[in-house]
């Protein structure tokens, strides 16, 4: 082999090795969980003892009853924000996100919900599609459903600036409401007119499990 043909074959063997690297490092930076820090939130109507965190992944043991948070929310509050995370819901698992919520009475009517459970359980195969997986709790349903089975990591994403609410799961936008458009809903769901509040994740008595939580402030555009 000519050496410039030898030298030309080497350097392409290097460049793929280096390109092969650079893609495993990157694949392992995005496996690998943001943090979650316990300290930011805060127990509601109980402890938080049902809920630990393990290699990067907040779980939720499902233990209800005396002593136990029937949530757990942000210690700050959010007006304008967007939140992203990975879910994993067990066989009949059933969670949620809220989000502007308050402390006090129930955070998914006082507040807003984004309900999270196993859609494929015989448990939930009744339910109305406003209060199934990605739907705002009995105010908006998903326009389509792209669930995945139980034990499968799943993505969400909640953004909400002003008065327009979007949900997307699994990448797929489900939710895009305004929620002046559903006044005539806040008899039942108060929340609706709320313009801050709380984040948090529901214990349901069932357990299930969280990652990769970022929730980040949006200053909206001003006219």
């Amino acid at each position: 082999m000519p050496f410039a043909l030898r030298a030309t074959f080497c350097l392409l063997v290097v460049l793929l090795a280096f390109g092969l690297l650079t893609s495993s490092l990157s694949a392992e930076k995005k496996q690998t969980p943001a943090p979650i820090d316990l300290k930011t939130w805060q127990g509601v109507g109980g402890s938080m003892k049902a809920w630990s965190v393990k290699d990067g992944v907040l779980h939720c043991d499902g233990a209800k009853g005396k002593g136990h948070a029937r949530w757990i929310a942000t210690k700050q509050t959010y007006d304008h924000f967007e939140i992203s995370l990975e879910f994993n819901v067990a066989k009949d698992g059933n969670s949620g996100v809220f989000f502007r919520a308050p402390l006090e009475g129930n955070p998914a009517r006082n507040g807003m919900e984004v309900q999270l459970f196993d859609n494929d359980s015989p448990k939930y195969s009744n339910k109305p599609p406003a209060v199934r997986t990605g739907a705002i709790w009995n105010i908006a349903a998903p326009k389509k459903d792209v669930h995945k089975k139980a034990g499968v990591w799943q993505t969400m994403r909640i953004r909400c600036v002003g008065r327009i609410c979007q949900v997307w799961h699994n990448g797929v936008e489900v939710v895009h409401i305004n929620l002046d458009d559903r006044k005539h809903q806040a008899k039942n769901m108060p929340g609706i007119i709320s313009k801050g509040g709380h984040i948090g994740l529901q214990n349901h008595g069932t357990p299930f499990a969280f990652r990769n939580i970022q929730i980040k402030r949006i200053k909206p555009k001003t006219k």
